[in-house]
Formats: structure tokens, sequence, C-alpha cells
């Protein structure tokens, strides 16, 4: 953390396009706290870097670089080869900053509602919000950010039910 600190300007650079606060980055760096798998994929990604030399320090630290990626489950996106121009259109690159908000917002909604949520379950609400959030402007944004709340609270009350 402390070589790609440097290598990028400082924490405040990294928090910045990462869409991170500059004390998480401190955090990391200072050995207090460990990245999450989510932040990992944020940061690769944002910050042009391998996520394997992210992770676990091996290969190259360029993400341009031929190495093994791990397929992004966010997205959908499949990982492997460059795609060639007869290949048909594939899916956008993730938005890192929207992903981040997205983030952000399931974890205070989760935080307001209490309980939790399987991966699974975490990464299909995740990917909901940042397509909810990427078309936001449109009439229908907010009745859908209502709809998802609601539907996300019953799912947590649901789920610390079956717990109990």
């Amino acid at each position: 953390m402390q070589q790609l600190i440097e290598l990028q300007g400082g924490t405040v650079v990294i928090a910045e396009r990462c869409g991170f606060s500059e004390g998480a980055v401190r955090s990391w760096r200072d050995g207090r706290s460990d990245i999450s798998r989510e932040r990992c994929v944020i940061m690769a990604r944002a910050l042009g870097i391998s996520l394997l030399w992210l992770v676990a320090g091996e290969g190259p630290m360029s993400a341009e670089a031929k190495i093994p990626t791990l397929p992004d489950a966010i997205s959908g996106t499949p990982s492997g080869p460059a795609p060639r121009a007869s290949d048909p259109p594939h899916t956008p690159m993730l938005d890192s900053r929207l992903l981040a908000a997205a983030l952000r917002l399931l974890q205070s909604y989760i935080g307001l509602v209490g309980g939790s949520l399987d991966p699974n379950s975490r990464a299909d609400r995740l990917a909901e919000l940042y397509d909810i959030l990427g078309h936001a402007g449109g009439s229908t944004h907010v009745g859908r950010l209502i709809d998802f709340h609601h539907t996300l609270g019953e799912q947590l009350r649901r789920d610390r039910l079956l717990i109990a």
C-alpha cells in the first residue's frame, strides 16, 4: 500500500480517485485495518493496477499486463482476452466512483435497517443499486430508490427472523 500511495502521489489522490475516505487509505497503509474485497476491485479499476498485484503482490503492477484476472462478478463482464473488432459490443467498464457511491449507500441502508446479507445477496443488491444510480435523472429514479429501500428492508427483516 505504501508503494502505491507513493506512486499515485499520496493518500488524498487515492481517496479521491477511488471514492474512499483519506482516513481509510491511511488506515490500510498503517496496517490498522484490512481493505475489503470490494474496495480492492474498486481501487484496482480506478487506479489501473492489477488486482492480483494489489491483493497478493504477485505479477506486474500494471493492469494492462497479460496476467490472469478475476472475473468481474459485479458487472458480469467476463475476464479473458481483449475483444476483437469482430466481437459483439461488450458491457461498458464500471464507473468506479458510481460503484463506490452505490456501495456506501447500500452499507448505509443496511446500517439503518440493521441485519446483514449473505455475499450473493449483497452482490445482487449492489448491482441493482448501481443500475439505479447509473440511470439517475429519469422520472422513475426516486420511485426505484424507494422500492429498492423497501425491498431491502423486507429482506433484511426476513433474514433476521430466520436467524433468530
